[in-house]
């Protein structure tokens, strides 16, 4: 009888550990999740301020050939 209440208790600790394994494991995710999230904005800001710079380029070169 006390074979069986010892592997119970064991059963039990061991239920524990997987599901502190799986809080975990979600946790990461989310915490990958947030991060592609803010690189995609991070993308998206210097993508924008790179055609700004494109455009500046443009507008000069145009300056500079009608003036010569």
């Amino acid at each position: 009888m006390e074979l069986v209440v010892d592997m119970m208790r064991e059963a039990e600790i061991l239920e524990e550990r997987a599901k502190q394994a799986k809080e975990a494991a979600s946790s990461a995710g989310q915490d990958i999740f947030m991060k592609v999230e803010e690189l995609k904005q991070m993308l998206q800001h210097a993508n924008k301020a790179n055609d700004m710079v494109v455009l500046m380029i443009l507008l000069f070169s145009s300056i500079s050939c009608s003036r010569s």
